[in-house]
């Protein structure tokens, strides 16, 4: 999840080294959390280290459910 609330600070796509960034940890690090909502479906990696939701409305959805 906190993969996910960091990518909400972008309006489309995501760089993983912001993400990282946002989440205090180091890129590598923040890449086995891609990888897994890679794998699941919930983001999409749409050129090397740059990222988005796969998922319509997804974004609108997680920033409903955490109040912003």
């Amino acid at each position: 999840m906190r993969f996910i609330e960091a990518m909400l600070a972008d309006e489309r796509e995501s760089r993983i080294s912001d993400v990282a960034k946002r989440m205090g940890v180091e890129s590598r690090y923040a890449s086995k959390y891609r990888s897994r909502l890679l794998a699941e479906g919930v983001i999409e990696q749409v050129a090397r280290g740059i990222v988005r939701f796969a998922l319509p409305e997804f974004k609108a959805f997680v920033q409903g459910e955490l109040g912003d």
